[in-house]
């Protein structure tokens, strides 16, 4: 279940689960997505057409509370809630509206080396 999302200076996406990981990371190692190095090689960024900053303040958990701004004030990541959603039904609805807002975007795939 993502925790939320975050972006690479080209555009790109990522999901992190609660520890901050890229989602289905599993090396047992905690690394901070402050860096990003380590995982750009990898196939897990997506670009997404439609992610304004209108649709961004949407997924977030709480408004602006829920989003984190780079230096130049643009969104760099996204929390998709406060309270681990499987605990209240009300929380699984929001949270499942976001993970369809954000499935009804198309993706622009580009191929990456394995």
């Amino acid at each position: 279940m993502p925790y939320g999302m975050r972006t690479h200076s080209n555009g790109e996406w990522l999901f992190f689960n609660r520890e901050k990981m890229p989602l289905g990371w599993n090396t047992g190692s905690k690394t901070s997505l402050g860096s990003y190095d380590e995982f750009l090689a990898l196939p897990i960024f997506t670009k997404y057409t439609c992610l304004t900053e209108n649709i961004l303040l949407k997924l977030s958990s709480n408004g602006e509370k829920g989003i984190k701004r780079d230096n130049n004030g643009k969104i760099e990541m996204v929390f998709f809630y406060k309270t681990n959603p499987t605990s209240n039904t009300n929380l699984l609805i929001d949270y499942f509206k976001k993970i369809k807002l954000i499935s009804n975007c198309q993706v622009i795939n580009k191929p990456r080396p394995l």
